[in-house]
């Protein structure tokens, strides 16, 4: 499969380092999103401090994500919006290997990574890392410790009665960003 990984590469700009981003957890449990707007920052942030190549994936159902960070950012050829053109998990897997990091909240992609050896930055909240962290042999889980987290859990069903994920909003764009460094521009 090094050839599928090489073709990706090939489409991505020369010389940059290429942070893949999935900035949508799915319909299923919306609380574990993290906001747009800190995906937003977290790009704008990572383009200008290390001039980094960002290919967006997710689900089809995610395109309105991949539309509103184009939007927002205005066109550049540092990002690479692959939104609803993975079609299976191999391809997914693909993509994320073709990466030098991978972010991430919660979700079955940050399982996926652990295929590959991409590191992978995870943001927990309504769920803990404890117990659903990502396999991936590096990276990091970033997760508030909020009082009342988690809130997801097999006793209650994954039915949470929370409607404001501050366990997800304590995470800043900027711890994001110190992380991604560590993977991005090591000193």
């Amino acid at each position: 499969d090094e050839p599928y990984i090489q073709q990706l590469k090939s489409y991505y700009p020369e010389g940059r380092k290429i942070l893949v981003i999935n900035p949508d957890s799915g319909t299923l449990l919306p609380l574990r999103n993290w906001h747009i707007d800190c995906f937003v920052s977290v790009i704008y942030e990572a383009i200008k401090r290390w001039s980094v190549n960002v290919v967006l994936v997710g689900k089809n159902e995610s395109k309105e994500c991949g539309d509103y960070i184009g939007k927002k950012l205005g066109k550049s050829d540092n990002i690479i919006n692959l939104i609803g053109f993975t079609n299976t998990v191999k391809e997914l897997v693909h993509v994320i290997h073709s990466g030098d990091v991978f972010l991430t909240c919660d979700s079955g992609p940050a399982h996926f990574a652990a295929l590959t050896d991409t590191p992978t930055i995870v943001l927990f909240g309504p769920e803990t890392p404890e117990m659903y962290g990502s396999l991936s042999r590096e990276g990091a889980s970033l997760y508030s410790n909020y009082f009342c987290s988690p809130c997801l859990t097999a006793r209650n069903h994954r039915n949470s009665p929370c409607l404001d994920n501050k366990c997800l909003q304590a995470i800043t764009p900027e711890k994001v960003l110190r992380e991604i460094a560590n993977w991005i521009n090591p000193s």
